[in-house]
């Protein structure tokens, strides 16, 4: 009868380690539309570990990012576009298979705003007349934007859009047709879509109507007195006098553009008359009369 005879051994089984994953955010809190810097260090196992595979990292915005067969320290910019609070997940394999996954949370401010101011004028404006708003526009600072267009709205239906213009002291020109109380916003835009705003208002008062004075003066020169007439015109706006037509006693004189003429009179000649129509830029008539007596 044949005899078996029983055969034992040992086998050691390994057990592979697990590579490592240490996310380090932003010191200091980073900001919605400027890129941060996250630190990913990677370290395979030094117990019966593999090579690293792969790294990829979900930026839990909807962003996912394959870094590759990465180990050591990995700065990694990433730009979140909206302010919250965001779970960072990586994921490193190695080539066993062998998968670690770690999480972070970081918490991403809302975006720094361009720094604007909008002045009014001091003295209350009249329609008609020029009104100078006073801006200043500023880049936010360690924003990493530039401005890249600013507008106004006047409040009365009126925008101007001043393009990339930044400055501490910025002078905006605008004619208000009509009396009233406006509104003025002025908005700035950045390279980040950061958008800052400023408002302030003015009251605007009618304009007071075309009108015309004369006045005179005289020096006695023997028998006669040269009177010198001088024309004042007020209710102009921002239209200029272009003629003075002068009609002395019934005679009509040639037009002149300054506001002043002189004629002799015989002392005791009696009543008299002066009259002046005046002409302005913008194609308004205003006239009037007065009597006097040598």
């Amino acid at each position: 009868t044949p005899v078996s005879s029983a055969t034992s051994g040992t086998v050691i089984v390994n057990i592979a380690g697990a590579p490592t994953l240490v996310i380090t955010t932003p010191s200091t809190p980073p900001t919605a539309g400027v890129a941060g810097t996250y630190t990913f260090v990677v370290t395979a196992s030094t117990t019966n570990g593999s090579v690293i595979r792969d790294l990829t990292v979900n930026w839990g915005d909807g962003v996912v990012r394959d870094l590759g067969a990465v180990t050591g320290s990995n700065p990694v910019s990433h730009t979140y576009a909206a302010p919250g609070t965001y779970i960072i997940s990586g994921t490193v394999t190695d080539a066993s298979g062998t998968q670690v996954t770690v999480s972070t949370a970081v918490t991403v401010n809302a975006k720094l705003q361009p720094t604007v101011s909008l002045t009014a004028p001091t003295t209350t404006p009249t329609a008609g007349t020029d009104t100078t708003f006073t801006a200043s526009v500023a880049a936010a600072a360690n924003s990493g934007a530039v401005i890249q267009d600013v507008t106004i709205n006047y409040g009365d239906g009126n925008s101007q859009d001043l393009g990339p213009t930044t400055g501490p002291s910025i002078a905006l020109h605008h004619v208000f047709v009509n009396s009233g109380t406006y509104v003025q916003t002025l908005v700035a835009t950045d390279t980040n879509g950061g958008q800052g705003t400023a408002t302030t208002s003015v009251f605007v008062q009618a304009a007071p109507p075309l009108s015309v004075t004369i006045s005179h003066s005289g020096t006695v020169n023997g028998l006669n007195r040269t009177e010198t007439f001088t024309a004042t015109v007020t209710g102009l706006g921002n239209s200029v006098v272009q003629s003075y037509d002068w009609v002395l006693d019934g005679v009509a004189q040639p037009p002149q553009t300054t506001n002043q003429i002189t004629r002799d009179y015989v002392i005791g000649s009696g009543s008299h008359t002066t009259s002046v129509t005046v002409t302005t830029s913008s194609g308004d008539h205003t006239n009037n009369t007065i009597t006097f007596i040598e």
